[in-house]
């Protein structure tokens, strides 16, 4: 197998791994990592901003409403309003109750 197979073996390992920890089998996708942000989440809406910041600046929908957890960290299915489909994960650690949407 080529260097360049091998990277792509790996990846897909590793994405596995991440998915399977929070009891998701047979699943792919992209993952966008907010390990460093604020973020909240409501009934409907899962926004983000800087940690150094009082509102988020960031949203996007839930496609789903259910939020996996796995360890200190949360995994969400979301739609980013534009037809794009993807996962996020955040720092359980680094939720603000208080943040509100700008």
């Amino acid at each position: 197998m080529s260097k360049f197979g091998k990277l792509l073996a790996k990846h897909q390992k590793i994405e596995n791994e991440i998915f399977s920890a929070f009891g998701l089998e047979c699943t792919s996708g992209e993952i966008d990592m907010k390990l460093d942000m604020k973020w909240n989440v409501s009934d409907s809406d899962v926004y983000w901003c800087n940690k150094n910041s009082d509102y988020g600046e960031y949203a996007c929908e839930l496609h789903h409403k259910k939020i996996r957890k796995y360890e200190n960290f949360v995994l969400m299915y979301v739609d980013n309003g534009c037809g794009d489909h993807y996962y996020m994960i955040f720092d359980e650690k680094l939720r603000d109750p208080n943040l509100e949407l700008e």
